[in-house]
């Protein structure tokens, strides 16, 4: 069980618009680069569901205010939570 490729767009989209910036933590960027990089690979732990799901939660308020992509982005938290619990 994986993300779908719309998925793993919205999650991307949402974190290179918050967590590729200059003020964020360099410990959160090379955190982000190395789960990006297991999105497109499709090879995560359950490390990185949880630090995916701390972050979508933690940019919640930025969410997008577009009705479409706010109910992809709730859809992509709800399976990343499942994710989480998941895989052991």
């Amino acid at each position: 069980m994986f993300y779908t490729d719309e998925e793993v767009s919205v999650i991307t989209g949402l974190l290179n618009a918050y967590l590729v910036r200059e003020h964020a933590s360099e410990k959160v960027r090379e955190s982000y680069t190395r789960i990006s990089e297991g999105l497109q690979s499709r090879v995560l732990t359950r490390d990185d569901y949880v630090w995916l799901e701390n972050a979508l939660l933690f940019l919640r308020p930025y969410w997008w205010n577009d009705r479409e992509d706010g109910r992809m982005l709730m859809d992509a938290l709800l399976h990343t939570q499942t994710l989480a619990r998941r895989v052991e």
